[in-house]
């Protein structure tokens, strides 16, 4: 048995499940054939050692950080090649990576570096690479570009993990493009200005009918501005089918989506007095998502203050 610090990487085709269930065995075979055939040889020019496969995921360890985000990074543009040239049989995979002391007997891994990674794995999104503030910290920034993804509560973690992603070059692209580009830039500048004047007027709304004595469009008034709101998180944090928010009731449920909490808290939010809470503790990690102070979402207990939380929640591009 050893001790070592080292960096864990764990990888996995999204959606496999749904792909399995599709094909006879021989297909599945096949594809995983094809994603091993991609994705194995990538580790060994970084130096990275597969500890083991399970189905579609490898676990793989590295000695240095900054070799293993780089890996993940070739791994992505390897299958994003593979992708553009079969769009009907997609492989997409998620990355997930932390650093850490781990412990190695019998060819195996273990320890709490392998367990985050592998929890992260479990919120990263297809095509991403999401990795740990321990190795974002020990790795060489210029060699990769990143972006803060926010703190996350992982099952089985007791304390909040703060996550990053690697900017992937579509992204870093259409970044230097607007760079580039005044037009493209001030055209931003005019949509984000846009967002802002729409919440605030939303705002004004909400509160011209309690000034006029007019209650009765502040319902609808109210919903309104609080679904845009909703939408516009949604839209910023890359939420998939953002458009729910605009759904009565549904909207409600859709905040656990946005706040990437277990799918459990759903019937939390059925629950009388518990989904005040669960309500609260939902709002504090949007704030957190959109790298605010996770206290913000405290203010949702503060009559008439809850009506523009989510409104500054989603207009603060901090």
């Amino acid at each position: 048995m050893q001790t070592k610090n080292l960096t864990v990487m764990f990888t996995d085709i999204k959606g496999f499940t749904d792909k399995s269930s599709n094909k006879t065995r021989d297909e599945l075979m096949i594809l995983l054939d094809l994603h091993d055939k991609i994705v194995r040889p990538i580790f060994g020019k970084f130096g990275g050692k597969v500890i083991k496969t399970i189905g579609d995921a490898f676990l793989v360890i590295f000695e240095s950080p900054t070799d293993a985000v780089l890996c993940g990074m070739q791994i992505q543009k390897s299958l994003r090649d593979y992708d553009e040239s079969n769009p009907e049989e997609r492989l997409e995979v998620r990355v997930a990576i932390n650093s850490g002391e781990v412990t190695i007997k019998d060819k195996d891994v273990f320890g709490e570096a392998v367990n985050i990674a592998a929890r992260i794995e479990g919120i990263a999104e297809e095509n991403e690479i999401y990795f740990t503030e321990a190795v974002y910290l020990a790795m060489n920034k210029q060699e990769v570009p990143s972006a803060e993804v926010g703190y996350r509560r992982l099952k089985g973690i007791p304390n909040e993990i703060k996550v990053y992603k690697v900017v992937n070059e579509k992204s870093l692209s259409k970044n230097n493009r607007h760079a580039k580009s005044g037009t493209n830039t001030a055209s931003n500048k005019q949509v984000g200005m846009l967002w802002r004047n729409y919440l605030i007027m939303g705002a004004i709304f909400i509160a011209a009918p309690i000034i006029l004595h007019q209650p009765r469009f502040l319902a609808p008034l109210f919903y309104i501005y609080m679904a845009y709101a909703l939408f516009v998180i949604a839209k910023k944090i890359g939420t998939q089918h953002a458009w729910l928010a605009w759904i009565p009731i549904v909207n409600v449920f859709y905040t656990v989506f946005i706040s990437k909490m277990p799918k459990l808290w759903i019937l939390f939010l059925l629950i009388p007095l518990v989904n005040i809470v669960v309500g609260i503790m939902i709002w504090m990690e949007i704030a957190g998502m959109r790298n605010l102070n996770r206290k913000v979402g405290l203010l949702m207990l503060v009559p008439i203050l809850n009506f523009f939380i989510p409104g500054y929640i989603a207009m603060s591009d901090n």
